[in-house]
């Protein structure tokens, strides 16, 4: 995939970009849809323990709304 890179049009900018949108994204659904405070840190969340399923689920739906990919994402 590296190797391809300079060939994707991709630059690393928009790549960070998508990434913000993506956590934005979650964050308003999680904050105006549900009522759940979380917290951005890099490309992740931090939320309560009893909402991470929810957040993954946004997360994930964020994810291929934004980038048309379905992440891997671990819970910790």
């Amino acid at each position: 995939i590296m190797a391809d890179w300079p060939l994707s049009g991709l630059s690393w900018s928009k790549l960070m970009f998508i990434e913000s949108e993506i956590v934005i994204g979650t964050m308003t659904t999680m904050m105006k849809k549900y009522q759940v405070p979380c917290f951005p840190v890099h490309d992740a969340v931090i939320v309560c323990k009893k909402d991470e399923e929810l957040a993954k689920n946004i997360l994930t739906k964020e994810f291929e709304a934004h980038a048309n990919i379905t992440p891997r994402l671990k819970l910790k």
